[in-house]
């Protein structure tokens, strides 16, 4: 595992993420669905949208903090446990379990997750589409084209 890190640190450089603004917190709980249930800070994201620009960028000087200290709240690292039915039956070996978790680290997750996945952009290869921007409709299009170019030029799918 450290050997792998290594060669990625190496091929595409160390990570570097901006400061979180304002602006990150709020277009990332812009984004988030408002039928969703409270994490365990009682917050709902539909409430978070409400708070005004100011308070926005009070949280991101919050989450800036954190990073630079790496010491979180205490109530922020608890997660909630639902049991979610698959419809297999009522015992708990037969359901999924889902973590639910602080609004505020879901929205510090969501910025930080378009952050890496720019620098993951530089080092991963192209032919590799999981949790890629291109996603997997280009693995499907790259799929149909090398199929497409076996069948016309009589060639072995690779």
């Amino acid at each position: 595992y450290r050997r792998v890190v290594k060669i990625i640190i190496e091929r595409a450089g160390p990570i570097t993420c901006a400061r979180i603004t304002g602006a990150d917190v709020e277009r990332v709980s812009s984004m988030m669905a408002n039928d969703t249930v409270d994490g365990t800070d009682v917050w709902q994201p539909r409430d978070f949208k409400l708070l005004p620009p100011a308070i926005m960028a009070e949280v991101a000087d919050l989450l800036n903090v954190i990073e630079e200290t790496g010491i979180w709240p205490e109530p922020q690292l608890y997660g909630r446990i639902a049991l979610l039915d698959k419809g297999a039956g009522r015992f708990a070996h037969q359901k999924r379990p889902i973590t639910l978790l602080a609004v505020i680290y879901r929205i510090w997750a969501g910025i930080r997750l378009r952050h890496l996945m720019d620098w993951v952009e530089g080092w991963m290869h192209p032919t590799c589409y999981a949790r890629r921007r291109s996603g997997a409709v280009a693995a499907w299009l790259h799929l149909a084209m090398k199929i497409e170019e076996a069948i016309l030029y009589g060639t072995p799918l690779r």
